[in-house]
């Protein structure tokens, strides 16, 4: 990275707030009835939205990937279409978004997010593809995905955890269950949020639930025979998606492993401790936002420096949107979901044995 990116990135960290006002003031300035959109919420949260698309645009910077920003793009397009905001939003954001930089920052610094720019207008402007469903009716266990989230949707915990507990008793394995359940389920109603049909609270109801009703499920878990192996599974510092490391934690003791599951936003001074304490024979970890790339790469190495030979491999959202950035990190595999972690897993670990 030359010496002009690191200055552009330095200058972007450290006038974000005053680059996100004056996307604001822009906004108004080319849009006279835009506060009927913005004062609902307040200007205070329109600037928090317009920190966060700088905090993507510094990232994609940062890191050479240019789809961290594109990508970003292209969700907000989405995002903006289900808010039913006027045509034209997105692209009048971004185009302020670049005249905040142009005279708000030197020249040279702002010619450097230029391309950036240009490749998120392009986006902006093409037309947007709709997501299906992430239940399908032919898929495995269709039938109870969707009454399991339609009792999650109507508030009703009881009814949901019933239809779950009454399929496994039945003989339906605990693994279809999480993967075509649980999984499907949760990124339903990440779509249905998406569009615009549910709330966030909804949204973090479902979760809670879903986290709820997994922890009924511990009996069966935790009677698997211990094979003499250990993992430790966390999501890193400021990652708040736990639901999919939680699953491979799971996974791994459906299979025998001893797991130390640390949960979500777990500071490195504390996954140290811990891979201290455990001596573990794998490592996962997870983060979902590209926002969370850089605290990746760098627990990746603070593990590295203290123990060189454990394996390590990586997941989520980030992960799965670019097939070499695990590499890049210094993980040793990457895995989409818990089932194909299991495998990765058995294969990192192949040659390695627990003393009993």
């Amino acid at each position: 990275m030359d010496a002009s990116h690191r200055d552009a990135l330095k200058a972007v960290k450290t006038r974000k707030n005053e680059l996100a006002r004056a996307v604001l003031q822009c906004r108004r300035d080319r849009t006279p009835d835009l506060p009927r959109h913005i004062e609902a919420e307040g200007q205070n949260v329109a600037v928090r939205d317009h920190r966060q698309h700088f905090a993507y645009l510094h990232e994609a910077l940062r890191s050479a990937d240019a789809a961290v920003f594109t990508n970003y793009v292209e969700w907000l397009r989405g995002r903006f279409e289900n808010l039913s905001l006027p045509a034209g939003t997105l692209e009048e954001m971004l185009i302020c978004m670049r005249q905040a930089c142009r005279e708000g920052l030197k020249p040279d610094l702002a010619a450097v997010y230029a391309p950036l720019f240009d490749a998120g207008l392009q986006v902006a402007r093409t037309p947007h593809d709709t997501i299906n469903t992430f239940i399908p009716d032919d898929t495995p266990l269709a039938g109870l995905a969707h009454a399991y989230l339609d009792a999650l949707l109507n508030g009703d915990r009881r009814t949901a955890a019933r239809l779950v507990l009454d399929a496994v008793q039945n003989g339906e394995p605990i693994k279809a269950i999480y993967l075509n359940v649980f999984q499907r389920s949760q990124l339903e109603v990440g779509r249905l949020w998406y569009q615009n049909k549910v709330s966030v609270a909804q949204e973090h109801y479902c979760s809670a639930a879903t986290q709820m009703i997994m922890a009924q499920l511990y009996p069966y878990i935790f009677a698997a025979p211990k094979i003499g192996r250990c993992l430790v599974a966390a999501c890193v510092g400021g990652e708040l998606h736990e639901i999919g490391i939680r699953m491979v934690a799971d996974f791994f003791e459906l299979e025998g492993w001893d797991t130390y599951y640390l949960g979500a936003n777990t500071p490195k001074a504390g996954l140290l401790q811990a891979l201290e304490d455990q001596l573990p024979d794998l490592l996962a970890l997870s983060a979902t936002m590209p926002l969370h790339r850089r605290t990746l790469g760098d627990l990746i190495a603070a593990v590295r420096a203290q123990m060189p030979a454990l394996k390590i491999m990586v997941g989520g959202y980030t992960l799965n949107t670019d097939a070499v950035l695990w590499r890049q990190l210094g993980a040793d595999g990457h895995a989409a979901d818990a089932q194909s972690a299991l495998a990765l897993g058995r294969r990192l670990t192949a040659d390695t044995r627990r003393a009993s």
